[in-house]
């Protein structure tokens, strides 16, 4: 089928033949690991837009219809991207990239009488004590467990000076549409609603505007919003602190940070209409010792940069660079970077989904 769109978003598929691996972290008591700090560049490769909190006493807050909704930033007026927001990114990653418990999928999903579930419940997302790689990392809370994880990620200052993008009034970002069973499930379970994988967005070469700001009519409550975006080229400067690493865990962590030639990430507002492509990169890596830190001294063992690093991070991204793995490769097609040019990315209407109710998004995409 020949169609002269694509979807926006596709899923990374998972391998139910691979069980994530769950074991006992390693815990603070026994400091065996590699601790230290990495200094991330990020880059912005599109429009990119990070909505801002406004506190109690500021006094003007845009709402969205007169005036636009500000990126992040604080009282100096240094904008930033919430290290909130980049680990949640790595999170999502890392758990694609290792085909790791689903966290935001707790094995069964219904609405509109149509359940979704996971092929096996070994995905399920972790509630013990013995966890997956990605839950070692970044950390888990369940009712009968917690553990914080080995990593903290500090918000990411834009370098001044700081280059804007023109107001934008984004469209209708439409909630998810699970009803949709030939994009959200597994065409390859026949039918059996085994849920699709784990939902990334294209990369695109243009940005969507709407023409007006659309109200509903029956609370007149604005469906979309204007935003003041940060333009592309800006450069944002952040750290990610580990503590007590094992090697493969640190492994995940920098190739989910860096990911490999031909790759990138996106983040923020916007992804479905050509917002959020970032590039993120590793200006050094500082390894410390651990009790020598906590004792505040902050004993420095070893600092990489330069042709050290780039040797050092081509070691340990090698396994992952080299995979073959369907989750892997699901997320080298859907993350390709740069993307293709002339290829339209926009949700199918309506009208769409009446005529072609059973396109996969396979076929819509073309894949």
């Amino acid at each position: 089928m020949n169609f002269n769109f694509k979807n926006p978003y596709n899923f990374v598929k998972i391998d139910w033949s691979k069980k994530p691996e769950k074991k006992y972290p390693l815990t603070y008591e026994k400091f065996r690991g590699k601790s230290g700090s990495i200094k991330l560049k990020i880059t912005s490769l599109s429009p990119l837009f990070i909505r801002h909190t406004y506190e109690e006493n500021e006094k003007k807050k845009p709402d969205g219809i007169n005036l636009p909704i500000q990126f992040a930033h604080n009282k100096k007026n240094e904008y930033f991207i919430p290290g909130s927001s980049l680990k949640g990114m790595l999170r999502a990653t890392a758990e694609a990239i290792v085909n790791s418990c689903l966290t935001v999928f707790d094995g069964s999903y219904e609405r509109n009488k149509i359940t979704y579930k996971l092929k096996y419940n070994y995905f399920k997302s972790c509630k013990g004590k013995e966890i997956c790689i990605t839950c070692r990392v970044f950390g888990m809370q369940s009712k009968s467990a917690l553990f914080k994880g080995k990593i903290n990620v500090s918000d990411a200052k834009c370098k001044p000076p700081i280059r804007f993008y023109k107001d934008v009034i984004l469209p209708i970002l439409s909630t998810p549409k699970p009803h949709h069973t030939a994009f959200y499930s597994d065409p390859s379970e026949g039918g059996k609603n085994i849920i699709a994988g784990r939902k990334f967005y294209y990369h695109e070469n243009n940005v969507i505007e709407a023409f007006g700001i659309k109200y509903s009519k029956r609370t007149n409550k604005p469906y979309n919003m204007k935003i003041k975006p940060l333009d592309k080229e800006n450069v944002f400067y952040g750290t990610v602190d580990f503590e007590n690493l094992t090697e493969e865990e640190l492994s995940l962590l920098i190739y989910a940070i860096v990911l490999e030639d031909g790759m990138c990430h996106k983040i923020g507002m916007g992804k479905p209409v050509g917002f959020g492509s970032i590039k993120v990169e590793i200006e050094n890596i500082e390894f410390y010792n651990f009790l020598d830190r906590l004792s505040s001294r902050g004993k420095l063992i070893e600092k990489l940069d330069g042709e050290s690093l780039k040797g050092y991070i081509k070691t340990k991204t090698k396994l992952f660079r080299e995979s073959k793995d369907i989750n892997l490769e699901s997320l080298r097609k859907i993350w390709k970077y740069p993307p293709e040019k002339d290829i339209i990315y926009r949700y199918p209407e309506r009208d769409w989904f009446k005529r072609n109710g059973n396109v996969t998004l396979k076929e819509l995409n073309g894949e």
